[in-house]
């Protein structure tokens, strides 16, 4: 099913039933047909008969206008014997084909529906396009010279009606089914505006009335009061303006709309004015926002809405007033918006409050706040929510500044290396942290809600009781932990029963599209969550119950472990369930960071939970003991491979082990390796490699010209000049001529037979279709040009091209290549068949890069300024200029949060590059940024665009290259003609289980075969990019084609983790200078340390060698993100392997610092 479609249908009622009769009769009397109700109270009658009512039956009652296409429910608890319910219709939207139904909860069978009656006596108007197709209100076709006063005189214009007639409190303008193209906005002042509970309505069709800016300022421009834009079963539809609906009244409402491509904003609604609401619509795909709301010294309300595929985000909310300056965000769903959910900005004394929403999936932030002053607090009241983010650098929540509010009953889900939030200039992983940290959330959950199939839109809750589907219960195999989580206080009446009398999170929270209680136990544990630092004294086990088949009398088991979870330690046998929570005084007990804490039901051991780990007490060490033993020293092995000799250092050694590894070298081998070309890029010098299909490689050969300024160049064809071609149909030529050439923009083949007649002037034989198939080798693109021969067929001239970051930098710790390390690798780069090359900084020896790029061969290079605001490395790109092709100036800065920059300083360092190199210029951004910020495109030669389909769960080469050529699409047409180029597209090799270099090379494989120009990503793996996480695992470290030692990866041979074999610069077996057979820092017993005292090894050192290896780092790191480490040990597993390896234990330090590198 479409994923609109889905998203739409979890705010519907449900289907009407067949009529069916039984012992259990129930007969309508009031309202049945006919009546006219103006206003005020009125009660709905009925008759019961048959003799199986009991007297304890109740009643849904539901009202619709629309024939039954859709229903409002009135109540859904409505006693059945006293035969009466008051209905006050004050509200209630003038229409004469209004219908009530009635239907018993206990008895479907039993129900009723009357025929159509009139509620409102105001005057009415009617609009109608030039058709009476699928038309509802109108028994005749639109004419602009109709008065609209009858359905039988419609107008075809809105705006003639409201100019023509002055509409007041309590009157409707009917637009009928079709599509309107406008050419002005639609203004509506004072002359036509409503009352206090008595609103001036315009309402569309069921049919659907399409309102069309066709590019304009707005569709509505709403400054009048007490306005009210469609409602259940009468939607407008709002498209292509600059903004849908732009509100200024008072007391306006958009009900049951649905808004979209629009360039700013799909709804904008400004302040002092009073009372906005909008709920129940459908706002999706605008380029920046859904809505934007700003609120001052009054009210405003969001509900019920679903918001979708927005550019910039869901919601902007600024509440920036004094006093009572309140914005209500309610039940609404938010999901797969460019960066935000939900933008919160304050002033002074402005609030915003959101209840009961789902956030899923957005861009960057599921909920983002900052205060306009950066002293200002944050005043957000968060409570019953579903907050999700998925990726790097991705949060659920992001305060700005100090927070001012409650945040309760939440449920956080941050997987793929996303955070549960930013607070205190701090990034919080764990929920405990972050708890820790806000003095928030004490009730919520850290866990995955078991969305039904949210890839498909639907983001109802999975439940073993029911979640309701086409009025019909459809029951799960899974329960999600959000239901009956929510807020004890909050009503939860509108839930269908059994709902374990608690609302549930999320935006069908307390709504009758909830999920129902699961029949099975849940036990969800609360606290301890891992991640926890409890020194001593009391403290409490908390966990939540939910489940039908809880009785109240079930007992729980409580253990605790202090090994991670190998053994278990009885805390209590027979704990309440029913307590919600037990005392745990931790004092006396052992210190140690490695506690977990499982809870169990006794009656039911399926109902079971555990944290991950966290810590009681202040761990000093296990046992007693200051000895490091005996070894060889700071150990690099026997030598290093930078020259012969015995080594430098001689000391007195720390540790027993043999140090940094007695492997043969960092990544070279005994003996030079030669490492293997890539097929698919094989290309060798400045010669040009394909197949002919369909010509008889003994009877024809090629003539090859370049096309270059505008005019083909070109040996003269003759005999000598032809192209052979072999007899598997394989050709390979020189192309270029002069050493310029390598700017040709097509390259033209024609198929010659062997025993032609060549002139001079021109190809004389008939131009023939050939497949020259280059594209897996050059970037390669077929076209067909005009003209009968030359140039028939030609190939647009693309070199390969690769993102280039030397295997030998680090430049989180300023460690960068020198010129032969760089020479190295571009000499490597280009015999596999590489042309071009892009990088990202212009610092340090990377400004060496163009250059040497140059003298290598390269024909195409793209040079990267990363800080775009420092003047220092824009002047270092100027001085590149005369070896640089294009300029990337900035990577995915407006996407980060670390180490980004404004939109300002990105402009203004474009346009410095521009004026003083006169080279193309642009960013590289990812999809959302762009589509977020389509006004980049004026300022950049050609848009750059980052396309990671893993980060997008395609992780397959097809459903990846369905992905890949699904975005680029989008950029293209975003692009306004410009030129797109993919500056990072690749996928990662290892770690992940999705991950392999089958994936990869067959993700390459399938792109290769488009159109679409791209950039392999990347040459080689990138040992230090450890906080790029995935599901849990490190990926960050997989990403090139080549691994960190050099190596070609090859499928069954094993990535170099390191520290390989050979004599290179690592540390291995040859004699190398600093580190050999010396005595290093020598045999024996370390300074002042003897063997006393059992020291301690870091906890991710699973071998207790005092060596932190690749794998044991990632590893540790893999299990904090998946909640059972903690953060600060992870960091310090990867300090010391990332510099150096071997390390010490030092019992006078407090954990983690305890562990340090060995001192050299």
């Amino acid at each position: 099913m479409n994923t609109r479609i889905w998203i739409v249908l979890l705010f519907t009622a449900f289907l009407a039933p067949a009529l069916s009769w039984s012992d259990r009769v129930l007969t309508l009397l009031e309202p049945a047909g006919g009546e006219v109700w103006a206003t005020g109270d009125h009660t709905v009658r009925w008759s019961l008969g048959g003799d199986m009512w009991f007297g304890n039956e109740t009643l849904t009652i539901e009202c619709t206008r629309d024939g039954g296409s859709t229903w409002s429910v009135w109540t859904i608890a409505a006693p059945a014997a006293p035969c009466a319910y008051p209905w006050n219709i004050t509200e209630f939207p003038a229409s004469p084909n209004y219908q009530v139904r009635i239907m018993c909860n206990e008895y479907a069978e039993a129900w009723d529906v009357g025929d159509t009656f009139t509620i409102g006596a105001s005057a009415s108007y009617y609009v109608n396009d030039a058709s009476t197709d699928n038309d509802f209100y109108c028994t005749a076709a639109g004419s602009p010279e109709a008065d609209g006063l009858t359905p039988g005189t419609p107008n075809t214009s809105i705006r003639y009606v409201l100019n023509t007639h002055a509409l007041g409190a309590g009157d409707t303008l009917w637009v009928d089914t079709g599509y309107y193209l406008l050419g002005n906005d639609i203004l509506i002042q004072a002359e036509d505006q409503g009352a206090p509970g008595n609103p001036m309505t315009i309402l569309g069709s069921p049919g659907g009335a399409v309102l069309d800016r066709n590019g304009g300022p707005n569709v509505f421009y709403i400054t009048g009061d007490y306005i009210q834009l469609g409602d259940a079963g009468n939607p407008l539809r709002l498209t292509r303006a600059d903004v849908g609906a732009y509100l200024t009244g008072t007391g306006n409402v958009i009900s049951n709309c649905e808004i979209y491509n629009c360039g700013f904003f799909g709804i904008r609604r400004d302040a002092p004015a009073a009372g906005c609401t909008i709920s129940e619509c459908y706002i999706h795909d605008n380029l920046l926002w859904g809505i934007g709301m700003t609120v001052s010294q009054n009210m405003a309300f969001i509900s019920d809405t679903v918001l979708c595929g927005n550019g910039q985000g869901g919601i902007w909310a600024s509440s920036v007033g004094f006093g009572n300056t309140v914005i209500e965000i309610n039940n609404n769903l938010m999901v797969d918006n460019g960066v935000y959910g939900v933008y919160g900005d304050f002033a002074n004394d402005g609030v915003i409050r959101l209840k009961n929403n789902t956030i899923a999936r957005n861009g960057s932030y599921a909920v983002y706040g900052k205060a306009q002053n950066e002293t200002g607090p944050v005043r957000f009241q968060v409570r019953n929510n579903i907050l999700q983010s998925i990726g790097p650098d991705r949060c659920c929540m992001y305060l700005g500044n100090a927070l001012e509010g409650v945040l309760e009953y939440n449920t956080y889900h941050a997987f793929d290396g996303a955070s549960t939030g930013y607070y205190a200039g701090a990034t919080h992983f764990l929920l405990s942290q972050w708890r820790a940290s806000t003095g928030q959330d004490g009730h919520s959950l850290s866990d995955n809600p078991l969305f039904v199939d949210p890839d498909n839109g639907n983001y109802a809750l999975m439940s073993t009781g029911g979640r309701m589907v086409g009025g019909e219960w459809v029951f799960d195999a899974l329960s999600s932990p959000c239901i009956d989580a929510g807020d004890p206080a909050d009503d939860a009446s509108l839930e269908h029963e059994p709902n374990g009398g608690r609302i549930n999170q999320g935006a069908c929270g307390n709504r009758i599209q909830a999920s129902r209680t699961p029949v099975e136990r849940l036990l969800t544990l609360l606290e301890p969550l891992g991640g926890e630092s409890w020194v001593s004294g009391a403290r409490a086990i908390r966990w939540n119950r939910t489940g039908q088949s809880w009785t109240g009398v079930e007992t729980l088991t409580l253990e605790y472990s202090t090994d991670n979870g190998n053994t278990w330690t009885l805390l209590e046998g027979n704990a309440p369930a029913a307590a919600n929570s037990f005392p745990w005084d931790v004092s006396g007990l052992p210190a140690s960071f490695r506690y977990s804490l499982r809870i169990t039901c006794n009656e039911d051991t399926s109902a079971t939970d555990s944290s991950g780990t966290f810590q009681i007490g202040e761990p000093e060490g296990e046992e007693e003991g200051e000895g490091e033993g005996e070894g060889e020293g700071e150990g690099e092995g026997e030598g290093e491979g930078e020259g012969e000799g015995e080594g430098e250092g001689e000391g007195e050694g720390e540790g027993e082990g043999e140090g940094e590894g007695e492997g043969e070298g960092e990544g070279e081998g005994e003996g030079e390796l030669i490492c293997p070309v890539i097929d698919a890029i094989d290309a060798q010098g400045s010669a040009l490699h394909g197949r002919v299909e369909n010509i008889p490689p003994s009877e024809y050969g090629l003539l090859l010209w370049v096309h270059v300024d505008g005019v083909w160049w070109g040996p003269k064809p003759n005999l000598s000049t032809i192209t052979p071609i072999n007899p598997a149909g394989n050709w390979s030529q020189k192309v270029l001529v002069e050493s310029t050439d390598f700017n040709a923009d097509a390259i033209g083949a024609v198929a010659v037979p062997l025993d032609a007649a060549l002139e001079t002037s021109c190809w004389p034989v008939s131009c023939q279709e050939i497949p020259l198939q280059d594209r897996e080798l050059a970037r390669t693109i077929v076209y067909r040009a005009a003209g009968d021969c030359v140039g028939a067929d030609t190939l647009a001239l693309s070199f390969p091209l690769v993102m280039y970051q030397p295997n030998y930098s680090d430049p989180g710790n300023g460690v960068y290549p020198d010129e032969s390390q760089l020479t190295e690798n571009l000499s490597q780069l280009f015999g596999a068949g590489f042309r071009g090359l892009t990088f990202y900084a212009s610092t340090n020896t990377m400004a060496l890069i163009p250059g040497l790029a140059r003298q290598e061969g390269f024909q195409t290079v793209g040079t990267g300024v990363w800080q775009v605001y420092n003047a220092a490395e824009r002047d270092a790109a100027v001085d590149l200029a005369s070896d640089t092709d294009f300029y990337i100036v900035g990577v995915e800065g407006l996407s980060r949060t670390e180490d980004a920059y404004t939109k300002e300083d990105l402009l203004a360092a474009l346009g410095d590059l521009s004026l003083r190199t006169g080279k193309p210029v642009t960013t590289a951004e990812t999809p959302g940024t762009w589509i977020a910020n389509p006004d980049l495109v004026a300022s950049v030669d050609f848009v750059a665009v980052n396309i990671h389909p893993w980060w997008a769960e395609a992780r397959t080469p097809e459903t990846a290259l369905t992905y890949f050529q699904t975005v680029y699409d989008t950029i293209v047409a975003l692009a306004a003609g410009k030129p797109v180029l993919v500056t990072e597209t690749g996928m990662p090799t290892g770690e992940h289980p999705d991950a392999s270099l089958a994936l990869q090379q067959g993700y390459f494989d399938l792109i290769e075969q488009t159109d679409i120009p791209f950039v392999y990503f990347e040459a080689y793996d990138q040992f230090w990019k450890t906080g790029e996480v995935s599901d849990g695992y490190v990926i960050g470290t997989h990403w090139g084609i080549y691994d960190r030692c050099g190596q070609l990866k090859q499928e069954g041979v094993e990535e170099c983790e390191g520290e390989g074999e050979g004599e290179g610069e690592g540390e291995g077996e040859g004699e190398g200078e600093g580190e050999g057979e010396g005595e290093g820092e020598g045999e024996g017993e370390g300074e002042g340390e003897g063997e006393g005292e059992l020291i301690i090894p870091h906890p991710a050192d699973t071998n207790e060698d005092f060596r932190m290896t690749i794998s044991e780092a990632i590893g540790y790191l893999a299990g904090w993100q998946q909640g059972s480490n903690p953060i600060a040990y992870a960091i310090r597993a990867a300090y010391l392997w990332q510099n150096g390896e071997n390390y010490i234990y030092l019992p006078e330090e407090e954990p983690p610092v305890c562990w340090e590198l060995v001192d050299e």
